[in-house]
């Protein structure tokens, strides 16, 4: 255990599905754009460290947001360059759009981003993946 650690991180506690508890030293929430560099960042300072995601790592940024967008707005700025092919002499009598192919491109882009950081985040020492959408006991406001 990293004896540099603030108060903020110390005696963090998980229950796992054995009903055993383990020690971290930190716990990150979410495996998004600051999420994962900063348990690899800590796991490398030596802390025992925690990355809770509820879905695919990578975040909404990689899985739903700016990865797959990006990546169809790349296939529409093809389509659109192909029809001004003829104002730079370049002949293209005809094309289509396959979108299929496209949705395809998308998604094997998306999943090569989430491998890419699943593996990084599996290859750093003292970081466990832990895949819940609760690390913490609900209240009980019943009483």
């Amino acid at each position: 255990m990293c004896s540099q650690q603030p108060n903020l991180f110390h005696h963090v506690w998980r229950q796992d599905l054995s009903h055993n508890q383990r020690r971290f030293d930190a716990i990150v929430i979410g495996s998004r754009q600051g999420g994962t560099p900063l348990a690899i960042s800590l796991a490398g300072e030596g802390w025992d460290v925690a990355l809770v995601e509820r879905k695919a790592v990578g975040g909404t940024c990689v899985n739903e947001g700016c990865a797959p967008t990006k990546t169809m707005i790349a296939s529409a700025r093809i389509e659109y360059l192909v029809q001004l092919a003829g104002d730079f002499g370049v002949d293209v009598s005809s094309f289509s759009i396959n979108l299929e192919r496209v949705i395809q491109r998308k998604r094997q882009v998306v999943e090569s981003f989430r491998e890419g950081i699943k593996k990084r985040i599996l290859n750093s020492q003292n970081l466990s993946l832990i895949k819940a959408a609760r690390i913490l006991p609900e209240e009980d406001n019943s009483k």
